[in-house]
């Protein structure tokens, strides 16, 4: 069941209170309004594409920046 912006809303006023933080009224419904869009974004990615995509993935500038400090070792 997804979190509702409410929900979100809930969370951040509970963990700034525990934390002894003080946040508005307005920073809280802007976190949890943009929480709460990721959240549902989230939800329909598939965890086997995210690992398909990692591991498919080749950064051939990474790839060298590797091989030459391996190389100056």
């Amino acid at each position: 069941m997804p979190a509702t912006q409410t929900g979100w809303a809930r969370r951040i006023v509970a963990y700034h209170d525990a934390t002894g933080r003080e946040i508005s009224t307005r920073q809280v419904k802007n976190l949890a309004a943009k929480i709460a869009k990721r959240a549902a974004r989230m939800q329909y990615v598939n965890p086997d594409d995210l690992i398909r995509y990692v591991l498919d993935y080749r950064d051939e500038t990474g790839e060298e920046a590797v091989r030459r400090v391996l190389a100056s070792a």
